[in-house]
């Protein structure tokens, strides 16, 4: 049995096999010399293609007066380089990704320029790669907030307390229209003051939205009959930071029959 740990000294005994024992058999042959050295060594079927790679390049080499020592090929990297980071394929991926574009984005616009000039698609992996390795990119990590605190006034608390809201009035549980928010704890001390000035301007701006809403509502049951025959509808309260990555989205057409 040919051992499989040294992937190098297969090939050389394949290539050893093939160039010393069966001296080179013409290529409608290879099939039955496949056969042969698979049942010799005892090799599965999944190493066919390795045998096959073996015959080629013992092939090659004997084309320049050679003997196949079992290396791999060796090539330039530079030349076996699908795209051109320094070129327009480069400052069409480095565009898409500094607008906030990904990879599988940067791919679809590269591909459709290559598709224009005649030339091949490329991968996901080749654009990865060109980008990682060879244009240098300056990555500048996400902003980070947090996910939890115990004083009211901070903004994840304050989305907390606003998301509640919103699912229990669309829901039903309370009244939007006489229900009064909870008298907010002393502040704690070293709060950060932004948060307390921004949530004083909140308050004031969500009273004037529901007041609004409310006046505008009043004034179409005024003028409208069959529109005051209707129930209410719930009012939409405005989330309360719009920087938070937490967008909250509630429906606001909810009436009273469809809780």
């Amino acid at each position: 049995m040919l051992y499989k740990g040294n992937q190098k000294r297969q090939r050389e005994v394949i290539a050893y096999f093939f160039q010393e024992i069966m001296c080179f058999p013409p290529k409608r042959l290879w099939a039955d010399a496949v056969e042969i050295i698979k049942s010799f060594f005892q090799l599965s079927k999944r190493q066919e293609p390795i045998i096959y790679r073996v015959f080629t390049r013992c092939e090659e080499e004997r084309n320049r007066r050679n003997l196949y020592d079992g290396k791999r090929s060796s090539f330039v990297r530079a030349d076996r380089r699908l795209l051109d980071a320094k070129g327009i394929e480069g400052q069409i991926m480095a565009d898409v990704l500094q607008n906030g574009g990904n990879i599988r984005g940067a791919t679809e616009v590269v591909n459709r320029w290559r598709k224009s000039e005649g030339k091949n698609e490329v991968s996901v992996s080749a654009v990865q790669n060109c980008v990682n390795k060879f244009m240098m990119p300056k990555k500048v990590p996400s902003l980070k907030i947090s996910s939890g605190s115990y004083n009211a006034y901070s903004p994840w608390a304050r989305a907390s307390y606003c998301w509640a809201k919103q699912m229990a009035i669309c829901y039903g549980v309370i009244d939007p229209y006489t229900f009064e928010d909870p008298e907010m704890p002393a502040v704690p001390p070293g709060t950060n003051p932004d948060w307390v000035a921004a949530y004083h301007a909140n308050e004031e701006q969500n009273k004037k939205r529901i007041s609004a809403l409310i006046a505008a509502d009043n004034e179409k049951r005024a003028i409208c009959p069959l529109y005051a025959s209707q129930p209410r509808r719930r009012i939409l309260l405005p989330e309360y930071d719009p920087n938070l990555l937490t967008h909250i989205i509630v429906r606001a057409d909810w009436d009273e029959t469809h809780p």
